[in-house]
């Protein structure tokens, strides 16, 4: 849909007595935007409406001119067009009325009439329809299209001499040569801070310059570049800084673009064209933290979403943890504040909790996994075979077992509800286990009034040797995403993503688009689903982000050797409930996120609303890579 729908006509508005600059303002971007010469009429001032009364008599429909405009943005300027009502009598014959009738736009996102000239907003473009009504009722009605229009020269190692926009652009169309765009997935919803987003292709042969493109109704983004070779596999282009704000700029909250990349040799005769691919820009920002697991060194990694600019961190490494080669399995509580951290091999493994900001130890067991409750006093660990509600600080016990056998608990936001999973065989004690076989998802219902818990309640019984396992709660409480696979639990190839209302009421639905098709035989080992902790608004529904670590290629960066397994990497896909409230699929296309590194495996990927950093005086206070800003450790 269109953003900003929602017809304003300014003679109306001026009527009522709305000052225009409040007028102006309730359209983003738009103050410092417009022409005051432009508020008069054939010099009657618009919010004078006595000059629509009279004239009308035997006005029976009416059009506008021009029909259908198309106006180009380029410059630093709204563009403009002036309007014609051209009013149809009974007897066939036409008069100019286009002093008598009031001028709207259906989207004041597109721009603003002012008398009867259109005045575009600066940034971005869109499709829209245009009215002009007379005092007595009769519309008439077109559209108008506001094209936004930017072209970039790449620098650097992909730079390419001046005029090359210009020269490529009258290039004859070849479809013997077609270009093969590989990156970005089609149909991906991205946020707009998801920067670094890498187009990939493979080129036509003999072409050496290319155009990557950015179009829908509203936006025609086009950026010229040498090919930056991704190996011997083909090119790859990251938009810079300034093109990136101009893509954003134009696409945030607005219906899809296509991506489309065009090759073309040295003298851009010709040029052969990709097939095209959907990217939508969301409306709001992802925030919060992100913790997850480097598997190579074995460490735990940091990154703060609301830090521009910045890469992703060693948080905890097994040398600041004193383990013997790794740190590993992690949970992280909602408000950042606690770390609860596994050391080397799960039998069960070593813990420690940890104070976020000092990454002080505040208490050591043993468990395989860890839960947090919403305001990280309490903690449910586990061996893998059975669960314990204990006290974070100390790991004390409070409720031995909270369930006898039970692992991998997430807690509901609300803290009124755990669903965990119940192996369908157990280990004997004291040997932990870092899978579960035959796995069903059950739930424990909480009073914190009255600190009671419920007894187990079955949410999803396994049946046909199917197994169930990492469940995790969305941040409204409604929705559990779990894997589903075949085998163990442990770093199953054809784990498969699925989604289940928390009520119990809906049957569990795969989400087909975020697992990259059909779960049956993917073998992308698309585990440890975990959902962002904010909740978004997108076509008047409810938008909710999560992060799951898979095996699949990422584009030409990371391609899985025949018959080996690919890496694992952590992706990122978005659940928008305003699309079908769950009839049909409501995930879309999963997204590589840029801040890991790709030659590493990297996996369980736990969010907290805000990271919390360390106190300090001076920068010798903080740790490497981060200077003492404010009183607080920044990263540099």
């Amino acid at each position: 849909m269109p953003r900003g729908s929602g017809a304003v006509p300014i003679g109306a508005a001026l009527a009522a007595g709305v000052a225009l600059g409040a007028f102006v303002a309730a359209g983003p971007q738009m103050s410092g935007c417009v022409d005051d010469s432009l508020f008069q009429d054939g010099g009657v001032p618009v919010s004078d409406l006595s000059h629509f009364d009279g004239g009308l008599d035997g006005v029976e429909s009416l059009r506008l001119e021009p029909e259908d405009a198309v106006l180009t943005l380029t410059g630093d300027k709204p563009v403009t067009q002036p309007y014609k009502a051209i009013g149809k009598l009974a007897d066939g014959s036409e008069k100019d009325i286009t002093a008598k009738v009031s001028f709207n736009v259906e989207s004041a996102r597109v721009g603003i009439f002012m008398g009867n000239v259109f005045n575009s907003v600066l940034g971005w473009g869109g499709k829209t329809t245009v009215t002009a009504a007379t005092k007595t009722g009769v519309k008439g009605t077109t559209t108008l299209t506001v094209v936004f229009k930017r072209r970039f020269l790449a620098t650097g190692a992909g730079a390419v001499p001046a005029g090359t926009d210009s020269t490529f652009e009258k290039a004859a169309d070849d479809p013997a040569t077609p270009v093969n765009l590989v990156y970005p997935p089609d149909g991906i919803l991205i946020p707009p801070n998801r920067v670094d987003l890498e187009v990939q292709w493979v080129p036509g042969a003999a072409q050496e310059i290319f155009e990557v493109g950015f179009r829908n109704d509203g936006t025609d983004i086009r950026i010229y570049t040498k090919c930056n070779k991704i190996g011997d596999l083909g090119c790859g282009y990251v938009p810079g800084a300034d093109e990136w704000k101009a893509i954003v700029g134009a696409l945030k909250g607005d219906e899809a673009a296509q991506v489309i990349v065009r090759g073309a040799p040295l003298d851009m005769s010709k040029a052969g064209q990709s097939n095209a691919r959907s990217l939508t820009i969301a409306p709001e920002e992802i925030k919060g933290g992100l913790y997850y697991w480097n598997a190579t060194p074995g460490s735990v990694v940091r990154y703060d979403f609301g830090k521009t600019g910045q890469k992703a961190k060693n948080f905890y490494t097994a040398a600041d943890a004193k383990a013997l080669f790794c740190v590993g399995c992690h949970a992280l509580s909602l408000d950042g504040k606690r770390l609860a951290v596994g050391l080397d091999m799960p039998a069960p493994a070593p813990l420690k909790v940890l104070d976020v900001a000092t990454r002080q130890e505040l208490s050591k067991g043993a468990a395989n996994f860890m839960a947090f409750s919403p305001d990280g006093k309490m903690i449910i660990t586990s061996d893998g075979n059975s669960m314990v509600l204990r006290d974070t600080d100390t790991l004390t016990p409070i409720k031995q077992p909270l369930a006898a056998k039970g692992t991998m608990a997430d807690w509901s936001a609300d803290g009124t509800k755990v669903v965990y999973a119940e192996p369908g065989t157990s280990m004997p004690l004291p040997v932990g286990t870092p899978g579960i076989t035959k796995g069903s998802l059950k739930m424990l219902l909480y009073d914190q009034a009255g600190n009671k818990w419920s007894a187990p309640v079955t949410l999803v019984q396994q049946s046909g040797g199917e197994n169930n396992y990492y469940p995790t709660f969305s941040p409204d409480n409604e929705l559990i995403i779990f894997n589903r696979s075949s085998t163990d639990s442990y770093d199953a190839d054809d784990a498969s993503l699925w989604v289940i209302r928390s009520t119990g009421k809906s049957k569990p639905m795969e989400l087909k688009a975020a697992n990259g098709g059909t779960g049956t035989n993917l073998d992308l080992c698309n585990s440890w689903p975990k959902f962002s902790p904010f909740i978004q608004t997108y076509q008047k529904g409810k938008l909710l982000w999560f992060t799951f670590s898979s095996r699949r290629d990422y584009g030409l960066r990371i391609q899985a050797e025949a018959g080996e397994r690919g890496r694992a990497q952590l992706w990122m896909a978005a659940i928008n409930l305003g699309k079908d409230e769950m009839g049909t699929d409501p995930s879309y296309p999963a997204f590589w996120l840029p801040f890991q590194d790709p030659k590493t495996g990297n996996h369980i990927a736990q969010w907290t609303k805000e990271v919390v950093r360390k106190p300090c005086g001076v920068d010798g206070d903080c740790p490497e890579g981060e200077t003492c800003v404010g009183g607080y450790c920044e990263p540099d």
